[in-house]
């Protein structure tokens, strides 16, 4: 389905309008219930939910991503099949969107990854979800593990300013 031409899934952006703990168990329905459609419906059913989801203002869609994806490691933790079916869908959606949509997404992903999410949760979104971009891993920061400069220094390479590329 053209992501041009498809119409918006009011009733999943209407999701922002639930308390966000009321959100989850709706959003994890809907998310296994494109998982089990055939490949045609699945996209074209995301590709509704992502126009309707994209239309919101910055507030509401940060916090619909925060609870779809907590959503959809749920679904991750209880099947996680159905979850790749939908990772794929989503994947398959954007892959095709307009660029300043898929902009878009990158920040707005990135943004709640930073402020909403627990490290657990980017960690798990990051390994599974990789067309999310996320980082592998934010366990280095502020956890006494050695961070990138002490690794790479106590490894005897040596460091380069990031400014001296040309």
């Amino acid at each position: 389905m053209a992501f041009e031409s498809s119409v918006a899934d009011r009733s999943w952006s209407e999701l922002s309008e639930l308390p966000a703990g009321d959100r989850r168990e709706p959003m994890m329905k809907r998310l296994a219930a494109i998982a089990t459609m055939e490949e045609p419906a699945r996209s074209a059913a995301v590709t509704r939910m992502v126009r309707a989801e994209y239309e919101l203002d910055e507030e509401s869609l940060h916090s619909l991503t925060a609870s779809w994806l907590r959503a959809w490691i749920d679904l991750h933790l209880e099947d996680p099949q159905q979850a790749t079916l939908v990772a794929r869908a989503f994947a398959s959606v954007f892959a095709s969107a307009p660029s300043n949509l898929a902009m878009r997404r990158a920040a707005v992903v990135q943004t709640v990854a930073r402020q909403s999410l627990t490290d657990a949760e980017v960690e798990l979104l990051s390994d599974e979800l990789p067309s999310l971009g996320l980082p592998p891993s934010r366990r280095t920061r502020g956890t006494g593990e050695r961070g990138l400069r002490e690794r790479v220094a106590g490894d005897t390479v040596p460091l380069r300013a990031w400014w001296r590329f040309w």
